[in-house]
């Protein structure tokens, strides 16, 4: 017998995948163990998935992946419990002059419910995009302690510990069935979970030590104000363009019009009594 008979065959396509690989591949989905401890770590052990992204291993489910189907689980319960999107037409209109604002678009043949449609289909679409915006604050933070990581890095770890945050914004969904109020009370506790998270980030995957640490921690609580405005602005322009490109309407004018309460018309005044002479 040769050699090359005693030699055995290497592993084909067939017997050297195993069954959960091949359903990996089939769906695109991660397994669901590695899923599993992508969550548990990303929560509970913050700096080893970040320190995984610095050294390139890629021991966890991507960070931008994960982000995309926490934020897409997020929107789904939102409009299962039909809470209204952060850049809607609601959201950004005084609730008192709704009516204000409904008169002038049926003056112009539109209904309130149309328009606001359009703008939520709209929005549900910008919110990637106006999330990168406000994260970007944060990147140049980041980029400034540790300039010898790349920007892609540097970002897939701030999604880490933004990914943590979402993981308790997800875990605190049982609130809403106390009520809207009850929920939104709980989003406190998923700033404090990011700013937490970042931190440890910073301490056990960037290496910064305790003086630099403090500095990091004072000056993201300070850029944290000029994000959020520079995303809510980010998200009042975007739906104004939406409402010129589809309506030649003007975001802007719909806000006046709902805050003017002295445009709304006075009620006549109770006609006097009648007394008998």
């Amino acid at each position: 017998m040769s050699a090359n008979q005693n030699e055995t065959p290497p592993a084909g396509p067939e017997t050297g995948q195993s069954a959960s690989q091949i359903a990996s591949d089939l769906t695109g989905l991660p397994l669901i163990p590695l899923a599993f401890r992508t969550l548990v770590d990303t929560l509970i052990f913050t700096p080893r998935v970040a320190r995984d992204i610095v050294r390139g291993t890629r021991a966890y489910f991507s960070p931008l992946r994960l982000f995309i189907s926490l934020m897409g689980l997020q929107f789904g319960i939102a409009a299962f419990f039909g809470l209204p999107a952060f850049y809607s037409l609601e959201a950004l209109l005084a609730p008192a002059g709704w009516d204000l604002a409904e008169a002038h678009l049926a003056e112009q043949g539109l209904s309130f419910t149309e328009v606001s449609a359009t703008v939520g289909r709209w929005g549900a679409l910008l919110n990637w995009p106006l999330m990168a915006v406000g994260a970007i604050p944060y990147l140049v933070v980041i980029k400034a302690f540790r300039p010898s990581l790349s920007w892609w890095t540097h970002f897939q770890c701030y999604l880490s510990a933004n990914n943590a945050m979402l993981i308790v914004s997800l875990l605190c969904v049982p609130a809403l069935l106390l009520g809207e109020l009850a929920f939104l009370a709980t989003q406190g506790l998923s700033a404090i979970v990011f700013f937490i998270a970042i931190m440890r980030v910073a301490s056990g995957a960037y290496g910064l030590k305790p003086l630099l640490l403090a500095g990091f921690l004072l000056v993201n609580l300070i850029i944290t104000v000029p994000s959020t405005i520079l995303m809510f602005a980010a998200g009042m322009f975007s739906v104004h363009l939406i409402l010129q490109w589809n309506y030649d309407l003007s975001l802007f004018e719909l806000m006046s019009i709902s805050l003017n309460q002295d445009s709304r018309p006075l009620e006549a005044p109770p006609p006097p009594l009648q007394t008998e002479e």
